[in-house]
């Protein structure tokens, strides 16, 4: 119970792996009767070569120092082949663990691909104001799988209150057609 699984040591895991390993090892050693925070293993796991990838080696080998000085274990060149409720597997070693965190990031879904449709750089689907696409005005996109302008011009944010949004505004111009065409 007391493991602490983060998988992807880009800017998000680094940090979250730091502030874990400050609490359970500092902050909330004086607050429990029945258990020792200290005691807490929290295991960064990085598929790719080194934690920080986008920065500089200097960077990233601070970064790492600092992470293992907080008593951090550190995996890298190894990625997650099994993620469950019990724990991971990296490398065919399974960790057990109750608490796994995902900071890994996401891909772009290859819908724009599929279609052979314009997508933004991060390989998002482009759609038009009404999330249809554009080409395909029967195919709707909403969420992290498009690249929709918010109201304020820029695009709207890949979370779930602003995919929400999306739904709901599709289904409604969903309904006017069918109504319109029945």
């Amino acid at each position: 119970m007391l493991n602490f699984v983060l998988i992807g040591a880009g800017t998000t895991g680094v940090e979250l792996a730091g502030a874990t390993a400050e609490l359970a090892k500092a902050s909330l050693v004086h607050d429990f009767r029945h258990i020792d925070p200290s005691s807490a293993r929290i295991i960064l796991i990085e598929a790719g070569p080194r934690v920080l990838p986008t920065f500089s080696e200097k960077s990233s080998a601070a970064a790492l120092r600092a992470l293992e000085r907080l008593g951090v274990e550190v995996s890298t060149g190894k990625g997650v082949t099994v993620c469950d409720a019990d724990g991971v597997e990296v490398g065919g070693e399974r960790i057990a663990a109750r608490t796994i965190l995902w900071a890994a990031g996401v891909a772009a879904s290859p819908i724009a691909k599929w279609l052979d449709a314009p997508a933004d750089r991060a390989g998002r689907l482009m759609v038009r104001e009404d999330l249809s696409v554009p080409g395909h005005p029967e195919i709707f996109a909403v969420g992290d799988t498009c690249a929709s302008q918010s109201w304020d011009g820029k695009l709207a944010p890949g979370v779930a209150p602003a995919a929400k949004q999306m739904g709901a505004y599709a289904a409604n111009v969903i309904r006017a057609r069918v109504e319109r065409a029945g």
